[in-house]
């Protein structure tokens, strides 16, 4: 029973909530839950989770609904991973705005009037979202181009950086980095003597790459020169790991200092006039050789790193004073009154209006 009513607890997920999809705004982390429906934000003032309302037009026991998802003039934009919509929440009106769409969405970003969608498993299908109207076009000359570039072989990407109208990447498993261009819809490549290039940032006209299998960041110039650095300060952890688990997940520009991620391991390594390391022991574990490190969100000179969804809590590392905190989503008893409610009732949001396929819902049951 929850605020006396009476509701069946089977599928009802108890316990710290876990996140992937989230986005700071105004001293609140706002996200999606990964292990249930409900947009939640965490106060990082008052160090409170806070329930919000479920996601309409989703299943309400559904897991892993979003993700990724991106801030835009108030709204932020969540993306689906096994859900069927984009939800669209206004921050100002407290609204929610749905848009049927069932792509998986593995890596978005803004460039210009459009939200660009890198969908599927491959990400090798581009779709673009316009800004003003919420429509969405498929890019097929993306689609043609990796095909000119690359055969009919699937192509994986790693995390996308904008540069104006350019959309930055690294193929994964190659030494090419890709960067198609918004406003010619031509794909170029950078070929370098990287191996097995996992991710690229860009910063001060330089790329920033580091690959799979080796302990070191290398900065691409834009002669293509390459200079290469090891951040590998932890060969006692290396030692007990098998190879694969010493590359990095993502690099990072912050306050003037290049800040590269594990996404396994437990450092994060900072370089700046000198290179530091922040120790992760005991928070970077693997849960059946998964890492439990997963989506970072940057505020000022902190990074906040989401619970995942095997079994750990998040944390916040200061970059500026190499510390870490943890970071944990507690249980909203909101959130069970909600889902009593929904469950008993089968009470739905009322719709307000259409448009162009949208459909508008107030905030709560």
């Amino acid at each position: 029973m929850v605020n006396g009513i009476m509701c069946s607890p089977q599928k009802v997920v108890y316990g710290n909530i876990k996140a992937n999809a989230g986005i700071i705004f105004r001293n609140k982390l706002w996200f999606s839950a990964i292990d249930r429906n409900g947009l939640f934000y965490y106060d990082l003032v008052k160090k409170k989770t806070e329930f919000v309302m479920l996601f309409p037009r989703e299943d309400l026991d559904s897991s892993f609904i979003h993700w990724k998802c991106l801030l835009y003039n108030s709204c932020i934009f969540f993306f689906p991973k096994y859900g069927e919509n984009i939800h669209i929440f206004e921050l100002e009106s407290n609204k929610m705005k749905t848009l049927h769409f069932t792509e998986k969405v593995l890596e978005s970003c803004i460039s210009g009037d459009y939200i660009w969608l890198f969908c599927s498993d491959s990400r090798k299908h581009l779709f673009k979202m316009n800004l003003s109207t919420y429509e969405i076009e498929y890019v097929e000359d993306f689609f043609a181009e990796s095909n000119r570039l690359f055969g009919n072989n699937s192509i994986l990407l790693s995390r996308v950086v904008t540069i104006g109208d350019h959309l930055v990447f690294g193929i994964l498993g190659t030494n090419t980095i890709g960067v198609w261009d918004a406003t010619n819809s031509r794909l170029k490549t950078i070929q370098t003597d990287i191996d097995d290039i996992f991710s690229v940032m860009v910063s001060d006209g330089n790329y920033w790459v580091v690959d799979r299998h080796s302990s070191y960041v290398y900065r691409l110039d834009e002669k293509q020169r390459v200079l290469k650095i090891s951040v590998d300060n932890d060969l006692s952890y290396h030692e007990t790991e098998s190879m694969i688990r010493r590359f990095y997940n993502n690099i990072l520009h912050i306050n003037g200092f290049i800040v590269v991620l594990p996404a396994f391991g437990n450092s994060v390594v900072i370089i700046g006039d000198d290179i530091k390391t922040i120790r992760l022991k005991d928070r970077g574990q693997f849960v059946n050789g998964v890492p439990k490190m997963r989506d970072y969100l940057v505020d000022n000179e902190n990074i906040y790193v989401l619970p995942s969804g095997c079994g750990t809590d998040g944390y916040i590392i200061d970059v500026l004073n190499c510390n870490v905190k943890d970071l944990i989503f507690n249980e909203c008893k909101d959130y069970f009154v909600c889902y009593c409610k929904y469950k008993l009732f089968k009470k739905d949001i009322v719709v307000e209006n259409s448009k162009c396929g949208l459909s508008e819902y107030m905030l709560g049951l």
